[in-house]
Formats: C-alpha cells, sequence, structure tokens
C-alpha cells in the first residue's frame, strides 16, 4: 500500500441469515451485492430505539446542547482501539496497513464495494465471508481466501470472515486478519468494532464516502419501502409522510455521528457538542474524506492513497460505467424527489442537525485534503 508522505446495539438485534437463492439470483441478475442484502445480514449500529417516537424538538434541542454540552461531557468518546489502531491520515503508509472503508447507508459504498472486487479482482473482507453456502471455510479456524463467482472472467475474491457483524468482526480478530495481510480492504457499518481487529502495529486506514445527510435518509425511506431483501423492508411506510416516517422508530436520526461516538437513541436521544467534536476528530486526523457528490474524484483519491491499479483495460472500463451509474450493478433506486426547504425536507433535516454539521465539515475536509494529491 502506498500513500502521500465509532456499545451500539442494532435496528435488527439478531442477526438473520438471508435466501442463499436471492444472493445467486442478484448477481446473476447483476444486481449490487447490497452490504445489508447479501447472503446474511450486516449489522448497522444500532442507534434508533424500536418503536420509541422522537418526540423531541430538534431545533431547540440544538439551540440548548450547544451551549452546554462541553460543559456536561468533556471526555471524548472515541474508544483506545479508534486511536491506537487507526492510522492518521498524515501518517506514512506501510506494508502492515490494511484499507478499511466505513460503510455509510446509501452514500455509494456498494459502489465502491462491486468496483474493487467485481471490476478489479481484489481480494476483500465483507457480508460474504460469512455466507456458509459461498464459503466453506465460514466457520473454520484459520484465515483464507476463497472465490465464490466468477463475473464477466473476473475472479471474485473473499477472506473467509463476516465483518459487517459484531460476531464476524470478533472472529476475524480472532484468525489474525489484521496480520494475515490477505484483506486488501475491510468493508464495514460497524466503525468502533472494526478497530479492534486492528492494533497499533497491523493498523488500519479508513476510507469513506458521505451524503448529504437529508438526502441520504431520503433514499433510505424510499429505498426500504420496496427492498423486500432487506431486514429493514417497510412497506408499511409507503402511505406515510415524511414526518410521520421521521417521528418513528424507523427513523435513524444522526447517523453518522452516532456511529462514531457509539450513542443510542433509547439511551442517549439527545447529542451534543461535544458528540460533533469527536465526530469531527476522527474526520480530520484518521479518514480520508470521499463525497458521492463527487464520485469520480473521490474514487481516483482513494486509488491514489492506497496505491489501487487497475489490472487492464476491461477493470478500468467496468470500474468507470459503475461510478457513472451506467453498469447493471449499480446500486441505485429511483424514487420522488423533495424539495430543499419544503415542509418534507425539512422533517428530515431536523432529525440531522448534527450529521448535517457534521456534512458540513466533511466538505470542507474534501477540499482540504485535495493537497494530499497535488
Amino acid at each position: 500500500m502506498s500513500s502521500p508522505t465509532p456499545n451500539n446495539d442494532l435496528n435488527n438485534p439478531g442477526v438473520e441469515k438471508k435466501s442463499f437463492r436471492f444472493l445467486i439470483l442478484a448477481v446473476s441478475l447483476g444486481a449490487a451485492v447490497l452490504y445489508s442484502a447479501g447472503g446474511r445480514q450486516c449489522q448497522l449500529p444500532e442507534i434508533s430505539g424500536a418503536g420509541l417516537e422522537h418526540k423531541v424538538e430538534h431545533k431547540v434541542e440544538h439551540k440548548v446542547e450547544e451551549k452546554v454540552a462541553l460543559q456536561t461531557e468533556a471526555k471524548s468518546r472515541l474508544t483506545p482501539a479508534m486511536k491506537q489502531n487507526f492510522a492518521l491520515v498524515s501518517e506514512p503508509a506501510s506494508e502492515k496497513h490494511t484499507a478499511v472503508f466505513w460503510h455509510n447507508p446509501k452514500a455509494g459504498g456498494t459502489t465502491i464495494e462491486n468496483m474493487y472486487y467485481i471490476c478489479r479482482g481484489m481480494v476483500i473482507a465483507n457480508q460474504v465471508g460469512g455466507v456458509q453456502e459461498l464459503v466453506p471455510s465460514w466457520n473454520a479456524t484459520s484465515i483464507a481466501v476463497h472465490v465464490p463467482w466468477q463475473i464477466d472472467g473476473v475472479r471474485v475474491s473473499v477472506v473467509n470472515v463476516d465483518t459487517s457483524t459484531r460476531e464476524g468482526i470478533k472472529r476475524a480478530k480472532q484468525l489474525g486478519l489484521a496480520e494475515s495481510g490477505l484483506s486488501e480492504t475491510v468493508f464495514s457499518p460497524l466503525l468502533r468494532d472494526t478497530a479492534t481487529i486492528f492494533s497499533p502495529t497491523h493498523k488500519g486506514r479508513i476510507f469513506a464516502l458521505f451524503r448529504h445527510p437529508v438526502d441520504r435518509e431520503i433514499s433510505r425511506f424510499f429505498y426500504l419501502q420496496d427492498a423486500t431483501w432487506e431486514p429493514q423492508y417497510s412497506p408499511e411506510t409507503r402511505n406515510w409522510t415524511a414526518a410521520q416516517y421521521t417521528k418513528s422508530g424507523k427513523f435513524v436520526p444522526d447517523w453518522t455521528v452516532r456511529s462514531v461516538v457509539g450513542k443510542t437513541l433509547k439511551e442517549f436521544p439527545i447529542l451534543t457538542a461535544q458528540d460533533l467534536a469527536d465526530a469531527k476528530e476522527l474526520m480530520q486526523t484518521r479518514v480520508l474524506v470521499g463525497l458521492t457528490s463527487n464520485m469520480k474524484e473521490s474514487a481516483e483519491r482513494f486509488d491514489k492513497f492506497f496505491g489501487f491499479k487497475y489490472k487492464n483495460e476491461k477493470a478500468k472500463n467496468c470500474s468507470t460505467d459503475l461510478l457513472t451509474g451506467k453498469s447493471k450493478r449499480a446500486n441505485k433506486h429511483s424514487h420522488p424527489k423533495m424539495v430543499a426547504g419544503s415542509e418534507e425536507w425539512e422533517a428530515f433535516a431536523d432529525g440531522n442537525r448534527w450529521d448535517i454539521k457534521l456534512y458540513q465539515f466533511v466538505e470542507e475536509l474534501f477540499q482540504e485534503q485535495s493537497k494530499l494529491f497535488h
């Protein structure tokens, strides 16, 4: 590798196994191999409380909390593992480092995942490594690489661990995933847990894509109305208004900040300015950020930072088609638009005030990090 010189519970506590038949169907049809809908259900940090309604007035919440937060909670919630086991962006690259893609929902992560292991044939660790029907050594006592599919002549290779669930992450640590050096990239939505896989001598280097929180949550709202394969499939919300949805237990407010600091909605219904400060600290020091609104440049930065290469022209064309949305494997879902500033849009914005502030910071950071590539 070469480069320039976030105690959560879950939206669905049980980890269910999805149908193997669906997984094969999805690949045969060229559908995206979704991080939360593959052969197994992946876990998202559980930052909502099932059935808990959000009756907090978000605008008032933020005005009050910003004034008192730093006085009431001065201690950072970034874990020692996050600080010690994730490399600084400015830290020189090492052969002992492993790229870690923090998979935020509905932000283009599936495109990056498919680009790496379907287009380029890179070895990755994701949810597929825990699918018994695809990976014979899914529960073996030693680490290994398997090729569950060949797609368009490309050997799709995964390590036999599931890095999308806490159980799978614990197993990856026990088997020495970081020390093995077998995975070129680790994909996971569970950043705080993923930090435990690594160590100060075998660090992870984080990169991630970010999307405007309101656009992200609107997309998720409509997507889960149709995604029958998803554990959070919610057909009952098809006739709901944005206000009804954002006041229900199905809505995940400030997903990104809560994921970083490990605060569930049930235990911590109100976030603080310190939580935002912790999230900003992580982004600025340890995350190479990309923007869904600028996929091409983001992907180019990822390649340069980690030294990822195209093996041939076919791999390059496949990647380009994914990034531009031309590929049949692009994870796109059409849905009605909500106009910025409208009542519906504001309903989602009110539940993501901290994430919006973090996103604005990430946009600035994206510009600042451009200096790494000139």
